[in-house]
């Protein structure tokens, strides 16, 4: 069997004495995990660039061996700590939530966008880095099907003054409603809604929680015994706390 598709690279590891497991996140065929023989000749592999690759196997569920070639390489040793975490951050959510061999090309061509735009002069507007990749899983929600809904209050329809959310439902709650328990609401920030509203630390602060919430929702309905951490968006959360 023979793959032949691009792709992001998100995962590699040592395995053996001349080869690299690698984790490839293609276009057309989702999670890709295979054998890259490492030399000097080869080239080298590193997380996030951007590859056109041939995998090939005996079945699609045995490991594979792969070849590659750059398109674009998005590594660099110049990233800010931010841009670095966040990167990081991605591939791990990645890895963790999307299924083996499931086309996801929204959620692919959204990938390459962050990349690029990281790939600007982004080393110190830490803040605006932050909100890029915190709409970057909002959106990963609603390609995963869990969606939140913050187009009209939950309970009584109204499209105005939208400040909470509700973590059952992931809907939004008008400010009348959810005064009363806003204990127990988010606070939803208002760049949820449009992403040029202005925006204040605490609300990307609010956001990480929101996103981080409902992720683990899914992690855990993937795979309700693992209770391993999203480790890098922990980082990005402490980072964001000291920025």
């Amino acid at each position: 069997m023979e793959i032949n598709d691009e792709g992001i690279i998100i995962g590699k590891k040592k395995y053996g004495e001349n080869y690299i497991l690698i984790d490839i996140f293609s276009k057309t065929n989702g999670i890709i995990k295979g054998l890259y023989r490492s030399s000097k000749k080869n080239n080298k592999v590193n997380l996030t660039d951007n590859i056109q690759f041939s995998w090939k196997s005996k079945t699609f569920d045995a490991l594979g061996f792969i070849k590659f070639e750059i398109n674009e390489s998005f590594f660099s040793i110049v990233d800010s700590f931010s841009i670095s975490l966040i990167k990081a951050s991605i591939c791990e959510i990645c890895l963790k939530l999307l299924p083996k061999g499931e086309e996801n090309i929204k959620i692919y061509l959204e990938i390459l966008t962050i990349l690029i735009f990281f790939k600007k002069d982004t080393k110190n507007l830490n803040y605006e880095n932050y909100k890029f990749y915190i709409i970057w899983e909002l959106n990963l929600l609603k390609y995963l099907g869990y969606a939140l809904d913050l187009e009209k209050c939950a309970v009584t329809s109204e499209i105005k003054q939208l400040d909470f959310i509700s973590p059952k439902t992931g809907r939004a709650v008008s400010r009348k409603i959810g005064e009363p328990w806003k204990a127990k609401l988010f606070k939803l920030p208002k760049f949820f809604i449009n992403s040029v509203y202005p925006y204040t630390k605490e609300d990307l602060i609010e956001g990480l929680k929101i996103t981080n919430f409902f992720l683990k929702r899914i992690k855990y309905k993937i795979d309700y015994n693992n209770n391993s951490r999203f480790i890098f968006k922990e980082e990005i959360y402490k980072n964001l706390l000291n920025l």
